[in-house]
């Protein structure tokens, strides 16, 4: 995976991402980390080296994380789903596809509400909440405390994974030391005040969702929730996964995203349209 950071002014604010397996005719596809994480960094490293064999990547890390952590004005979840918006229209990128995990799942979802049409297809995988406001704050309080407290990070953030983590933990360790508390205390109010539960109906773009049957992070049951409320569909469940199936279930993952991408999307477009017959 290439580890050159490249830059981008969106809104007055400075974004760093990087390019994987850009190609003439590849069709492209945005990558987005999840909260506390990094496209960049290296954490999805693996994933994303799969799926730059069949798409040109664009691996974005979102306002105030990874290599955009200094910018973190105004930062808002709406702002974060105009931001990657604005990122592709930026790069003349032509409807692309939108992968993304946890939070990056959330933006995702957020943003195709608020640009209608705008991505070609979303996969999700292990998303964040549609309603996050029944969340406890305990632990972001608990992060706003001891952030810097390596040690602490590390076994905390070992319990997303169901079995022991490799490398990434140190990266995401380092990708949580890196965040402004101030990023920290927005999303936490952010988080008691935004649902777009009520508003998954509208989301016309085909969506792959991918739960892990032993996510303690975010509930399965509120994933699957989630999947029915959206109007295309198409949920796949690992049964031996949790909520870092991107880093534990990396071929497989990318082997579901890359089947939905290539075929499964334009099946339940065809389904919907048979259904408006």
């Amino acid at each position: 995976m290439a580890d050159q950071i490249e830059r981008i002014s969106i809104d007055g604010m400075d974004l760093g991402y990087s390019v994987h397996g850009a190609g003439t005719g590849k069709p492209s596809l945005i990558f987005v980390h999840g909260g506390l994480m990094s496209s960049t960094s290296g954490i999805y490293a693996p994933l994303i080296d799969l799926l730059a064999r069949r798409y040109a990547v664009y691996a974005l890390d979102l306002r105030g994380h990874g290599a955009s952590a200094a910018a973190y004005r105004d930062w808002t979840l709406n702002g974060l789903a105009d931001d990657v918006v604005a990122f592709a229209r930026a790069l003349g990128l032509d409807r692309p596809a939108y992968v993304g995990h946890s939070l990056g799942g959330f933006t995702g979802l957020l943003a195709a509400i608020r640009h209608p049409g705008f991505f070609s297809a979303l996969c999700l995988l292990a998303p964040g909440p549609a309603d996050p406001r029944s969340d406890p704050v305990e632990a972001l309080e608990f992060l706003i405390a001891h952030k810097h407290e390596r040690d602490l990070m590390r076994a905390g953030f070992s319990h997303m994974f169901v079995r022991p983590p490799g490398d990434e933990i140190e990266l995401i360790v380092d990708a949580i030391g890196a965040i402004d508390i101030g990023v920290l205390r927005a999303l936490q109010e952010e988080n008691s005040r935004t649902s777009i539960d009520d508003r998954l109906g509208e989301i016309a773009a085909p969506v792959l969702l991918l739960c892990g049957e032993r996510d303690t992070v975010v509930p399965p049951a509120r994933q699957h929730d989630m999947a029915r409320k959206l109007r295309r569909c198409k949920e796949v469940v690992f049964s031996s996964e949790g909520h870092m199936l991107p880093n534990e279930a990396v071929a497989m993952t990318a082997r579901e995203v890359i089947a939905f991408l290539d075929h499964d999307r334009d099946v339940l477009a065809l389904a919907d349209l048979q259904e408006k017959k």
